[in-house]
C-alpha cells in the first residue's frame, strides 16, 4: 500500500474519529475500502451516517443530526468497524447501503438483472468457455422438468445438474465449474473422473453442492456449470449508467490508495490469482483490447438489456478477453477502483 496516502487518509480519518485506533491487522475490505468511501462522499458534500448494532444514527463530518432535506444522503451499516479496525463487525461497503435520493440507489430491478447475469446471450457469447445452464429437480418430481426458476417462470426445458455433467464428460471436459445463478454463493470446482455414468454424476453434485441443493430443489436454470480455464490478468469494471467510470485488476492486497492513475483504467494487474504472483502492468496491446471489449460489452448490455449499473469482471484466455462475471451495484470489492469516480457518477444519476 502506498505509505504516503496511507498516512494521509489515517490523518484525515484520525480528525473525524479521535477515537480512531490503529491496528497492525487492518482488514481491506473491513477498513480501506468503506473508509475510502466515507471519504470520497464527505469529497462529494453527500451526508454520511454510520449505523451502530443498536441502529442509531452517528453523522459522519459536518453531516448535520438531522437530514435537512437537500443534501444526498448515505447511511451506511455496522459502525465500529471504522471506528476501530481490531473491532470483528464488518462495515458494509456504502452501495450495499442506501442513497436517500430519487432516483433511489441502488434499483432493486437492476440488483436482480446483474445477481441473473447468466442468462444474457451477451455474458454467454463473451465467456470464453463452455458453459452450461442448468437446474436442481425436486426430489420428487420423478422428471427432468422443472416447476420454476429463478424469475418465478416455468421453464420446461431445463436440464439437471447432472445431465449437464454428463454432457461437459462426453465433450471431453475433465475440470468444471459451478457456480449458482443467485447472490452470495461460492463457485465450487469439481474434477470429473475418466468414467462417468448418471448415477455417479448425482453423487458429484451432492458431494459438491450439499445442503445448497435443499435451497435450489424446483429450480431450473440456476446453476451455471462452466469450462475450467486458464483465467490471465483479471480486472474488475465499475459500470454505472451504461459507462465505466472506473476500472482496476483484481489484486486481493490492493486498495484505492494503491490506485496508480487519475484516469479511468488502471493498468496494475496480477499474471493469475494465486500468492506470490507479481504485480505486472498490462500492456499497451492488451490494455486496448480490454478497453474496447469492456465498453462494447457495457454497451450491449444496456441496449439489449437495459443493465445499467453493475461490475463487470474480465479476464484473459488464450490472449484475448472474455468476461467472468458480473455482480450487482452493492457489496463488491473495490481494489484499486476509484470510489470517487464512483460517487460522482452515482450522483449524476438522472
Amino acid at each position: 500500500m502506498n505509505a504516503a496516502r496511507q498516512k494521509a487518509h489515517l490523518a484525515r480519518w484520525a480528525d473525524l474519529f479521535p477515537e480512531y485506533l490503529e491496528s497492525e491487522t487492518i482488514d481491506f475490505e473491513d477498513f480501506w475500502e468503506p473508509a475510502s468511501e466515507v471519504l470520497a462522499l464527505l469529497d462529494q458534500k453527500v451526508h454520511v451516517w454510520l449505523l451502530d448494532k443498536e441502529a442509531r444514527r452517528h453523522p459522519v463530518g459536518t453531516t448535520p443530526v438531522e437530514p435537512d432535506g437537500r443534501q444526498p444522503t448515505v447511511v451506511m451499516g455496522q459502525f465500529p468497524a471504522l471506528r476501530q479496525p481490531r473491532s470483528p463487525t464488518p462495515l458494509a461497503p456504502w452501495w450495499s447501503s442506501y442513497l436517500d435520493r430519487e432516483p433511489v440507489w441502488p434499483d432493486s430491478g437492476q440488483i436482480e438483472q446483474a445477481i441473473a447475469y447468466a442468462l444474457l446471450p451477451e455474458f454467454q457469447q463473451r465467456a470464453g468457455r463452455k458453459l452450461w445452464l442448468a437446474g436442481i429437480p425436486a426430489a420428487d418430481s420423478g422428471s427432468p422438468r422443472f416447476d420454476r426458476w429463478i424469475g418465478g417462470k416455468a421453464d420446461p426445458d431445463a436440464i439437471s445438474v447432472a445431465e449437464t455433467l454428463l454432457e461437459a464428460h462426453r465433450q471431453g471436459l475433465r475440470k468444471v465449474f459451478l457456480k449458482i445463478n443467485l447472490a452470495k454463493y461460492q463457485t465450487k470446482a469439481l474434477a470429473l473422473p475418466d468414467t462417468l455414468d448418471r448415477a455417479g454424476a448425482e453423487r458429484l453434485v451432492f458431494d459438491t453442492l450439499g445442503f445448497t441443493i435443499a435451497h435450489l430443489e424446483g429450480f431450473g436454470n440456476v446453476v451455471l456449470v462452466q469450462e475450467w480455464v486458464d483465467l490471465r490478468k483479471e480486472y474488475r469494471c465499475i459500470v454505472i449508467d451504461g459507462r465505466i467510470v472506473s476500472g482496476a485488476g483484481l489484486i486481493p492486497a490492493f486498495t484505492p490508495l494503491d490506485r496508480r492513475t487519475d484516469d479511468v483504467w488502471d493498468r496494475q494487474v496480477l499474471g493469475r490469482q494465486e500468492d506470490n504472483e507479481p504485480v505486472l502492468m498490462l500492456l499497451d496491446t492488451e490494455w486496448s483490447q480490454l478497453q474496447r471489449f469492456a465498453e462494447e460489452t457495457a454497451q450491449a448490455m444496456a441496449k439489449r438489456h437495459g443493465l445499467r449499473h453493475y461490475t463487470l469482471d474480465l479476464a484473459f484466455v488464450g490472449g484475448s478477453p472474455c468476461v467472468v462475471e458480473v455482480n450487482p451495484p452493492y457489496n463488491f470489492g473495490l481494489y484499486a477502483n476509484d470510489p470517487a469516480r464512483v460517487t460522482k457518477a452515482i450522483l449524476a444519476l438522472d
